[in-house]
C-alpha cells in the first residue's frame, strides 16, 4: 500500500507540474485568476460549439443561459430565485465548472476533440489528487507544504449554502487564535476557506434568502465594489461573476425584515442587475419527459465541458450604438421604472394599512443611479450574449447595433423566466405567400422522436399520421425571411401547427437532438436530385412553436442560396416534361410552378434591396402556459403574473420605438462629447496646481489662501459634473470636512452615497499627504502637523455595519499576548483610535446593534473612546455617517421602550444631506449616454480644503451687528414647531409609539443645548464661508480682507444647518415686493419633470416632502424675525451704507425703508451723498420734490 501510495503521489506531483505549469505559488494572491491568453475568436468557437450543449442539457435553459452568458460578460451579479427543487445552483455550477476547466487546459487552441478530452483528463486528475490528500490527511503523513499548495493554488468557484445561524467566518475567514497570543499580538485571518480568498472567481450564494440580515450586510461592498470591508481594512477582490439563489422571492425577501432592516435588504437586491425566476414544474407530462431526457444528456456531456465567455469580453469594446437609439433606449428604461415604481407603491400603500406584509412587490429593476450607470454595459453584453447563444460563426458577429436590438435590454430591464421574449412571425418577416414544392430527406430517422410525436398528438386530440415522418415525403411549405436577423422559418400550409424545427449550423455541418442522433435536412431539386440549399442544424422538434425555424448565419448568404435555388428549379420546371412516377396532384403543382417561381424571385429579390425591415416581438407562449397550467404556491403565482404583466409593457414600448426608428438615418460615428470636457479638468487642475504649490513655496498667507478658495471652487465645479445632480450633497460634504464634525448621508440604496464620500476623502487625503503642503496640515493642528513630519500618512478609517458588529470592529481587541505578561492593552492598529486615521467613514450605520451604537456617542461628540475605562483621545477630524433609513426610520431600530437611546446619536450630527439614487428623465439620459460615450470619473482637481480654515478668523457677525440673537429667536420657533404642540413630528410619533403609523418623520436637527453651542461655537461661521466661496465670490474679496462681512444671505447657511440639503428644495434669497430681503424655498420639482416624481416610490416621496416642510416653516421664521430685526436697527442701516450691501434690492428701496421709519430725506441726504456726485442730484432732487 505504501509504495502505491508514493507512486501516486509522485506521478500527481509530476502531472500536476506539467499540466499547471502556468500557475506560479502567488499567482492567485496577486494577479488573481486570469482566463486564457486564447483570443477572442478562439474562445468563441469553442464556447459557441458547448453552449449549444448546455441548452441541450438543462431543461429550458435557453432564456437563463442568455442572462448568465449577459451576467457572466458583464462581471456583474444575477439573483436567481423560484421554488426549491427548480435546478437553480445546478445549472450554474455546471456553468461555473465549465469556466474554471478553461483555467486548467489551453483548450482554445485544441481541436474540439483534444479540448474534450483535455478537459476530462483534468477532471480525473483532480478528483484524484482530492482524493490523494484526503487519505494522506486520514494517514496523518501530509507532511509537505508542497502537497497542500496543489490544492490551494487551483482557480475555483466558491459555493455557500446559507442559512439562518451562519457567521461571517465564511465570508471573512477565520481569526487565528494563535497569532493572537504569539509575541507580537498578530491578528491574522485563515482565508483558506473564505469567501474573499483571492482564488475564487465566480461565487454561488446558495440560499441567500436564508442568511441573517448580519450576513446579508456585509455582501454589500462585495456585490457592489468587488471589496470586503473587515474591521478597517478594504480588502480588494478577485471575484468575477456572482450569482445568488432563493427559494423565496424578492418580494417575500423584503417581507423577512424588520422595518429598519428593509433599506438593507432592498440594498442587497440592488446590486443585482440581473433578476431570474426559475420554475420547478412543467406544464405538461411532455415538459417533464423532456427534462428528465435534458438530465441524461448533461450527465454524460455537460460534466466536463469547457467554456470561456471571459475569454470573449474584449468584443463588447466593439460594439457601437447610434446616437440616435440612446434617447429610446433611456426612454424604455424610464417607462419601465415608471410601471416598477406604481406598483411598488401600491405595495407600500396595503402595507401601511395593515393589508399585506411589507412588500407585496418589489420590481427587477429599481431604476437607481446605480443599476442605470450599468445599463450600457449589460446592454451590449446582451447583444453579444444573443449573438453567441445563436450558433452564428465569429466572423458573421454584428457590433453594430439596429433599432430592433433593444429587445436586448431584457436581461437588465426584467425579470426573466424559462419563456423567452421571441419574434412575432406575423409581422416581423416577409411571407413568400406562393407554395414551394421541396424534398424534406432525413438520412436518419429519429424513431423516439416520431414516438414523442405520437404521444404529444394524442394527448391533444389531434390525429397523428406516421407517414408524414417517413424518408422521401414530398411537402408543400411556406417560407418566411427576416433579414434583419438572418432567421428563416418554413411552415406548412397544409397543417400549421406541424413541428419541425432546426436551426442551420454551416460550420459543423451536423445537428444533435436530446439523443446525440444527427439529423440532416435538405432542400433538393425534384427532377436533378442534386443538392441545392443544405440546412443542417439542432432539432428542437420538443418545442412547441408553430413553425419550423432555421437561423442563418449570413443575410446575403441565404438570399443568394435561395434565388439560386428558386431559378434552377425554374429552369428543370418550364420543360414541363412528365416526371417518373408523378401523380395528378404533382403534375398539377409542377404546371403552377414556372409563374409561381417568377413571382417568388421577385419578391426575394426585393427583399434583397429593401435595407428598412420591421421587426416586432411578442412574449413565449410558454409564460401563459406556466401562469395558467402550473402547481404552484401563491407566492410563484403572483410572481408570474408580475412578470408577465412586466414582459407585456415593454414589448408594447420596445415595438413602439423600434416603429419611431424606421427610416431614420443611423450615426455610429459619433465622437465623445466629453473629452473636451475632459481636457479641460485636466488642464485646469495642472494650472491650479502649480499655482497651489508655487503659493506654499514663496507665497504670502493671503495668496495660499486665494489660490486654496480657486482650488477648492474648481474641485466643486468638477465634482458636480461628474455626479449628477449632487450638488447639495457635495456642498454639506464639504462643509463638514471644513468644520471638522459630523455629517449624515441618507437616501435609498444606489445613489452613490458612499462612492462620493470615498471620492472626497481620497482628494482630501492626497493632498494632505503630500510633501510640498506640510504646511497645510498645520491648519488642522500641531498633532497632524506632526505625524507628518514623522512620515505618517493620514489615512481613513473605513466601517460597514451590520447586526453582528462588535466593538472589537471600531475600538480594537484586547492583547491577549499582553495579558498573558499580566498587562492590560488594546491593539488600536486597525481601530478608530488609531493615530493615523483623520477621516471617519461608517457605512450602513443604522444597521450597527443597539448597543455598538451608543458606545460609539463619546467619539461622535468629544472624539473620546471610553471603552476601557481609560478615555483616550480619538484623532478623527471628521465622521461621515452613511444609511438607507431616513432619521425616523433610524429610531425605528430601537425598541420603543428604548426610544430615548435613538435620540443622543441624530443630535450629534451636524451636517445632513439626502441623496437620491434617480435623476430627472433628461439626466438620466445624460448619465447613459456617459457610459456609452466613457466617461472618467477621476477627479483632476485638488482639494485643499484645509488652507481657508484660516477665513474663518475674519469673519465675525456676531458684535458688530446684532444678529446672534435673531438666530437664536428663529431656532427656538422653529423646534417648537417641530417637537412641541401640533408639529408634526410630535404627532407621527405618538402615533407610531401608540402602534398607529408603521413609520414617522424626524426632524433633521436636535434641539438640545449641546446642538446649540456647535451650531453657533463650530458649524456656522465654516458653512457661511464654504456656501459664499462655491457660489463665485472672488478669492481676493475673501482672501485679501482683515474682516469679511456680514450679508443676509449668509443666513441661509443657518437655515440649511437645521434642515436637509437635497437636490429638489433649496434655500433662495429674493426681494418682497417693498424691496426688503426676504427667504423662500425654491422647489425645483417642475424642472425635473412630472415623470421624475411618478418614479420616486412613496417612502422617498414622503420624506422628501418631509424635509420640504422644515424648510417652508424655517424660511418662513427667518424672513418675518430679520424684519422684526430691521425696525430696531433703523440708525446703523442709516449710518453705514456699506453694510448689508444684499439686505435691499436696490438703493431707492433702502431710502425708502428709511423715510417709512421717519428719517427725512436731509438726514438720508448728509449719508448717503457726496456733494456734486450723480446721487447727491438725485437725492437732492427728490428732496425738493418733496
Amino acid at each position: 500500500m505504501m509504495y502505491k501510495t508514493l507512486s501516486l503521489r509522485n506521478s500527481l506531483v509530476l502531472s500536476l507540474s506539467l499540466q499547471l505549469s502556468f500557475m506560479s505559488v502567488g499567482f492567485a494572491e496577486t494577479k488573481g485568476i486570469c482566463s486564457s491568453s486564447a483570443k477572442p475568436e478562439a474562445s468563441w468557437n469553442l464556447s459557441s460549439k458547448n453552449l449549444q450543449k448546455f441548452a441541450n442539457g438543462i431543461y429550458r435553459s435557453e432564456n437563463y443561459l442568455y442572462y448568465l452568458v449577459t451576467t457572466v460578460l458583464a462581471k456583474g451579479n444575477l439573483f436567481n430565485d423560484g421554488p426549491g427543487g427548480g435546478g437553480k445552483t445546478f445549472a450554474t455550477t455546471l456553468f461555473f465548472q465549465a469556466e474554471i476547466n478553461m483555467l486548467f487546459t489551453e483548450a482554445a487552441k485544441m481541436p474540439l476533440a483534444e479540448q474534450i478530452k483535455k478537459a476530462k483528463e483534468i477532471n480525473t486528475f483532480l478528483s484524484e489528487l482530492q482524493s490523494f490528500v484526503k487519505e494522506q490527511r486520514q494517514n496523518k503523513t501530509w507532511d509537505n507544504p508542497e502537497y497542500k499548495q496543489t490544492i490551494d493554488q487551483m482557480a475555483r468557484f466558491f459555493e455557500l449554502q446559507m442559512h439562518e445561524n451562519m457567521s461571517e467566518e465564511p465570508i471573512f475567514g477565520t481569526l487565528n487564535p494563535f497569532k493572537l497570543v504569539s509575541k507580537d499580538s498578530e491578528i491574522h485571518y485563515d482565508l483558506s476557506k473564505a469567501l474573499i480568498n483571492a482564488k475564487n472567481i465566480f461565487v454561488i450564494l446558495d440560499e441567500i434568502d436564508k442568511a441573517s440580515p448580519a450576513v446579508q450586510m456585509v455582501l454589500l461592498s462585495i456585490l457592489n465594489e468587488r471589496e470586503a470591508l473587515r474591521g478597517s481594512d478594504v480588502i480588494k477582490l478577485m471575484v468575477d461573476t456572482v450569482v445568488s439563489t432563493s427559494n423565496t422571492s424578492m418580494a417575500q425577501l423584503i417581507a423577512q425584515a424588520k422595518p429598519y432592516e428593509i433599506g438593507g435588504r432592498m440594498a442587497l437586491l440592488d446590486r443585482f442587475n440581473t433578476k431570474f425566476f426559475t420554475m420547478n414544474r412543467g406544464v405538461d407530462s411532455k415538459d417533464i419527459t423532456d427534462y428528465i431526457d435534458a438530465l441524461d444528456f448533461a450527465d454524460r456531456e455537460l460534466q466536463n465541458s469547457v467554456l470561456n465567455i471571459r475569454g470573449i469580453r474584449p468584443l463588447l469594446d466593439k460594439v457601437r450604438i447610434p446616437e440616435e437609439m440612446i434617447a429610446p433606449m433611456t426612454e424604455i428604461i424610464l417607462q419601465m421604472d415608471s410601471l416598477n415604481t406604481s406598483k411598488l407603491n401600491a405595495a407600500i400603500e396595503r402595507f401601511n394599512e395593515g393589508i399585506t406584509n411589507y412588500t407585496a412587490f418589489h420590481p427587477a429593476n429599481t431604476g437607481s443611479n446605480r443599476v442605470n450607470v450599468n445599463a450600457w454595459n449589460y446592454f451590449r453584453a446582451a447583444f453579444i450574449s444573443r449573438q453567441i447563444l445563436s450558433g452564428i460563426s465569429f466572423d458573421a458577429i454584428r457590433f453594430d447595433m439596429k433599432p430592433h436590438d433593444l429587445v436586448d435590454l431584457v436581461p437588465f430591464l426584467l425579470h426573466g423566466s424559462q419563456a423567452k421574449i421571441i419574434e412575432k412571425i406575423n409581422t416581423s418577416y416577409k411571407e413568400v405567400d406562393v407554395s414551394i414544392i421541396d424534398l424534406i430527406e432525413t438520412k436518419t430517422v429519429d424513431n423516439d422522436f416520431i414516438e414523442r410525436e405520437q404521444r404529444r398528438l394524442t394527448e391533444k386530440g389531434e390525429e397523428f399520421d406516421p407517414e408524414a415522418y417517413q424518408l422521401g415525403d414530398l411537402a408543400i411549405y411556406k417560407a418566411y425571411y427576416n433579414p434583419m436577423t438572418n432567421t428563416l422559418f418554413f411552415r406548412s400550409p397544409v397543417n400549421e401547427n406541424e413541428i419541425i424545427t432546426f436551426v442551420y449550423d454551416r460550420a459543423n455541418k451536423e445537428l444533435f437532438t436530446g439523443k446525440d442522433k444527427a439529423l440532416d435536412f435538405t432542400i433538393v431539386n425534384m427532377r436533378s436530385k442534386q443538392e441545392k440549399l443544405e440546412i443542417r442544424g439542432i432539432d428542437e422538434s420538443s418545442v412547441s412553436d408553430p413553425f419550423t425555424k432555421v437561423k442563418l448565419e449570413n443575410r446575403n448568404t441565404v438570399l443568394s442560396s435561395l434565388i439560386s435555388f428558386f431559378t434552377s428549379l425554374r429552369e428543370e420546371y418550364s420543360s414541363n416534361k412528365e416526371l417518373k412516377g408523378e401523380t395528378e396532384q404533382d403534375r398539377k403543382n409542377r404546371e403552377m410552378f414556372p409563374k409561381d417561381i417568377e413571382e417568388q424571385i421577385e419578391r426575394i429579390e426585393a427583399d434583397y434591396k429593401d435595407e428598412v425591415f420591421e421587426l416586432e416581438y411578442t412574449v413565449e407562449p410558454y409564460l401563459k402556459q406556466m401562469t395558467d397550467m402550473l402547481v404552484q404556491t401563491p407566492a410563484s403565482e403572483m410572481q408570474l403574473k408580475e412578470i408577465s404583466e412586466a414582459h407585456e409593457r415593454f414589448i408594447e414600448k420596445l415595438n413602439q420605438s423600434i416603429k419611431d426608428l424606421r427610416g431614420k438615418t443611423l450615426n455610429y460615428e459619433v465622437k465623445s462629447p466629453y473629452l473636451e470636457k475632459e481636457e479641460y479638468f485636466k488642464e485646469q487642475a495642472k494650472q491650479l496646481s502649480n499655482e497651489l504649490e508655487e503659493a506654499y513655496r514663496s507665497g504670502s498667507k493671503e495668496q495660499k489662501e486665494a489660490a486654496a478658495i480657486r482650488s477648492v471652487r474648481a474641485y466643486f465645479e468638477e465634482m458636480s459634473f461628474k455626479y449628477i445632480g449632487a450638488d447639495s450633497n457635495i456642498e454639506s460634504l464639504m462643509k463638514g470636512f471644513l468644520s471638522g464634525l459630523n455629517v449624515l448621508m441618507y437616501g435609498p440604496p444606489g445613489s452613490a452615497k458612499t462612492k462620493m464620500a470615498r471620492t472626497m476623502i481620497d482628494s482630501l487625503l492626497e493632498v494632505m499627504n503630500e510633501e510640498q503642503m506640510l504646511d497645510l496640515v498645520m491648519e488642522l493642528g500641531e498633532l497632524y502637523h506632526n505625524l507628518r513630519k514623522q512620515g505618517v500618512d493620514l489615512a481613513a478609517f473605513e466601517k460597514q455595519f451590520h447586526p453582528m458588529s462588535t466593538e472589537m470592529d471600531i475600538f480594537g481587541i484586547s492583547d491577549i499576548g499582553a495579558l498573558q505578561r499580566n498587562e492590560v492593552k488594546m491593539i488600536r492598529d486597525k481601530s478608530i483610535v488609531a493615530k493615523r486615521f483623520l477621516f471617519a467613514l461608517l457605512d450602513e450605520f443604522e444597521k450597527a446593534p443597539v448597543s455598538l451604537r451608543t458606545a460609539m456617542l463619546s467619539v461622535l461628540n468629544e472624539r473620546i473612546a471610553k471603552d476601557t475605562g481609560q478615555p483616550e483621545k480619538v484623532n478623527i477630524y471628521t465622521i461621515i455617517l452613511i444609511t438607507n433609513s431616513t432619521p425616523g426610520e433610524f429610531i425605528q431600530a430601537f425598541d420603543k421602550s428604548e426610544f430615548e437611546k435613538a435620540y443622543p446619536v441624530l443630535s450629534r450630527i451636524h451636517q445632513s444631506t439626502y441623496v437620491f439614487n434617480k435623476l430627472s428623465n433628461e439626466n438620466t439620459q445624460e448619465l447613459i449616454r456617459r457610459m456609452v460615450y466613457g466617461f472618467d470619473m477621476k477627479i483632476h482637481n485638488k482639494l485643499p480644503l484645509y488652507q481657508i480654515k484660516s477665513l474663518i478668523e475674519k469673519y465675525d457677525y456676531k458684535e458688530l451687528i446684532g444678529i446672534e440673537p435673531v438666530l437664536v429667536t428663529v431656532e427656538n420657533s422653529f423646534m417648537k414647531e417641530m417637537f412641541n404642540g401640533e408639529g408634526r413630528f410630535k404627532a407621527q410619533l405618538t402615533d407610531f409609539l401608540n402602534g398607529g403609523r408603521k413609520s414617522f418623520y424626524y426632524p433633521t436637527a436636535g434641539y438640545d443645548l449641546r446642538r446649540i453651542a456647535s451650531v453657533f461655537r463650530k458649524e456656522l461661521v465654516p458653512a457661511i464661508l464654504m456656501r459664499r466661496i462655491l457660489r463665485g465670490e472672488s478669492p481676493e474679496s475673501l482672501a485679501d480682507k482683515e474682516l469679511i462681512e456680514f450679508h443676509f444671505e449668509d443666513l441661509i447657511a443657518f437655515m440649511e444647518i437645521y434642515t436637509t440639503s437635497n437636490p429638489i428644495f433649496k434655500f433662495e434669497a429674493k426681494y418682497d415686493n417693498d424691496g426688503i430681503i426676504k427667504y423662500e424655498v425654491q422647489d425645483l420639482t417642475q424642472a425635473y419633470g412630472t415623470s421624475f416624481m411618478e418614479r420616486l416610490n412613496s417612502r422617498e416621496a414622503e420624506a422628501l416632502y418631509n424635509i420640504k416642510y422644515e424648510m417652508d416653516f424655517m424660511a418662513k421664521q427667518m424672513s418675518n424675525h430679520v424684519r422684526e430685526y430691521l425696525k430696531n436697527k433703523i440708525s446703523l442701516i442709516h449710518e453705514y451704507p456699506d453694510f448689508f450691501p444684499d439686505l435691499f434690492a436696490s438703493l431707492k428701496d433702502r431710502i425708502a425703508f428709511l423715510k417709512k421709519f421717519g428719517l427725512t430725506m436731509e438726514q438720508i441726504l448728509d449719508t448717503y451723498g457726496t456733494e456734486g456726485g450723480d446721487l447727491y442730484l438725485e437725492l437732492q432732487k427728490e428732496s425738493e420734490g418733496n
